[in-house]
């Protein structure tokens, strides 16, 4: 570094001006990235003449916020743990919402299995109804069927008794009064004469 450091400055005495920032990197043995953020870090102008101050700052790593720097290894750790964090992440997530799933899934059928129950019921319910409506339908024919038959005996034996008040009432009229049916018989023989 202090070759290095020799050789930029005897560039810069010559020129009078900074190399380029390629050349620069390449002498520091960094990135052209890195020669930039370093320069914004440690608030370097790169348009004014380097010192040996402002070279030493460029070619020294950036202080990190750990307080120490990571391996490439680490690098790969770290996003492996965070690979792991974000699928247990994910894991949680699914199982939150398989449970959320369930729930409504149990939710679901618990209101269906009391529709169908419901439903069930007022079926037994109006089936109920129904078997006593036939019942109380077949007494009221049954009654009405004996109703009807007395009825028709009853008309049988009114018919009945008013041939027999008939024949009884011709028979006393002309049991009472013989004389005038035969006199009306007679008359009208005489009639029949004439």
């Amino acid at each position: 570094m202090a070759l290095q450091m020799e050789t930029l400055l005897n560039i810069i005495e010559s020129t009078g001006t900074n190399p380029p920032v390629t050349l620069l990197a390449k002498y520091l043995g960094i990135s052209k990235q890195t020669v930039y953020k370093r320069a914004k870090q440690y608030k370097i102008d790169l348009h004014t003449p380097l010192t040996r101050e402002t070279i030493r700052k460029l070619g020294t790593a950036l202080p990190l916020k750990g307080g120490t720097r990571k391996s490439a290894i680490d690098h790969v750790k770290d996003q492996r743990d965070e690979a792991l964090k974000q699928v247990a992440a994910l894991q949680v997530a699914n199982n939150i919402e398989r449970e959320k799933a369930a729930k409504t899934w149990r939710e679901v059928s618990d209101a269906y299995l009391k529709i169908v129950q419901t439903q069930d019921a007022t079926i037994s319910h109006q089936r109920r109804e129904i078997d006593q409506l036939t019942n109380t339908l077949q007494s009221v024919l049954a009654t009405l069927n004996v109703q009807t038959r007395d009825q028709s005996d009853i008309k049988t034996i009114s018919g009945q008794l008013s041939r027999t008040g008939r024949i009884r009432s011709r028979s006393n009229h002309t049991t009472k009064n013989p004389s005038k049916h035969y006199q009306s018989i007679h008359h009208q023989e005489n009639l029949q004469d004439q």
